[in-house]
């Protein structure tokens, strides 16, 4: 069995002091779609974001990812994101933010408001001000999120690959981030593209008949994250000897083609992605078709903070056509009923 899961950890400048170890509080984003295709002319995605409270001390964050160093090639995604004017920000956050471009190229500074201030500013009693506060408390509608940036990684000395145990270790550099102001909240996103057969996505004849089975799979997305047992030996040794996170929280987002019919067991949301929003971000990387996202969210509660990992299974039944598989079946049919007709006339003499 190959390797499936995938791990996120981090190495501090400190090496060799005796510090207590404080982990460093991390949110994840990842979403997670491919061309639906087989064998090599596979294309998987995954897009990783992580939202870190404070970068200091951080050597490199590492990613491992279960396929070879060259499957896989590595994107930036800052700058499509900034690019939006802040609608993308809002989106992957569903939070109200606005972007401030200053002096540095590489750093976007990301001032967060709270929802709710417009309202009660306006002209109401003091008593009813007072309840719209306390409503929009109880809603959850105040951003309590602090300042942070949007950090623009390179892909020449700030992104590399090495290849391990069958997988790939991702090195994100963040030695060259000066944090001269004070601010250490930092949002970096990259895309992972990989071309060919993975260990975490498989297919699955659907039908016992021939043709059902032919032209209708179903894929199968075994998604883990930090799933340190099912790695090799070399892996787990480096994962479990240096430093590993806090996730709070983990946003897993599966596109899919809206024809694509979904089989999941658990709490999942749904939405249809805005295109106009979103064209921008993808660009080349998805199909033109209406795109659905589903959302598997998971919040780690205060007094977990050994809570590391994140496992999901999802299967999606699809349509796999096309015109060779559409020649192949009519020639299928034609031979069969050669054979039909070559039988039916030998008996009938």
């Amino acid at each position: 069995m190959g390797v499936r899961s995938f791990a996120l950890w981090y190495t501090d400048k400190n090496k060799g002091e005796k510090k207590p170890v404080i982990k460093k509080e991390a949110e994840v984003h990842i979403n997670l779609w491919n061309n639906s295709l087989t064998g090599k002319d596979k294309i998987s995605y995954i897009d990783l974001g992580i939202f870190l409270k404070d970068i200091k001390d951080i050597e490199y964050i590492k990613f491992f990812i279960p396929a070879k160093k060259d499957q896989i090639t590595i994107e930036d995604l800052i700058e499509r994101i900034k690019d939006s004017k802040g609608q993308l920000l809002n989106a992957i956050f569903n939070e109200d933010y606005e972007t401030i471009y200053g002096g540095q190229a590489k750093k976007t500074l990301v001032k967060c408001s709270k929802k709710g201030e417009q309202i009660i500013n306006m002209k109401f009693s003091p008593s009813l001000e007072a309840e719209m506060s306390i409503f929009y408390k109880k809603q959850g509608k105040s951003n309590d999120r602090q300042d942070f940036y949007l950090y623009e990684l390179s892909s020449e000395t700030q992104i590399d690959k090495i290849e391990l145990d069958g997988g790939t270790i991702v090195r994100l550099n963040l030695n060259e981030i000066n944090i001269e102001d004070g601010l250490t909240s930092y949002y970096f996103r990259i895309r992972c593209k990989i071309n060919g057969k993975v260990e975490f996505i498989k297919d699955q004849v659907k039908d016992v008949s021939f043709f059902n089975s032919f032209f209708t799979k179903i894929e199968i997305i075994d998604f883990r994250l930090n799933d340190i047992r099912s790695c090799k030996k070399n892996i787990k040794e480096k994962y479990e000897n240096q430093r590993n996170f806090n996730i709070k929280k983990v946003h897993y987002l599966v596109l899919r083609n809206a024809q694509d019919e979904v089989i999941y067991f658990g709490d999942l949301k749904s939405r249809i992605l805005e295109v106009d929003l979103w064209k921008d971000y993808f660009k080349n990387d998805f199909q033109k078709q209406d795109v659905i996202a589903y959302h598997i969210k998971q919040i780690n509660k205060k007094n977990d903070e050994n809570k590391k990992s994140f496992t999901n299974l999802i299967r999606f039944k699809y349509e796999n056509t096309n015109w060779t598989r559409l020649i192949f079946s009519a020639l299928i049919i034609i031979f069969i009923n050669f054979i039909s007709s070559g039988i039916y006339d030998f008996f009938k003499k």
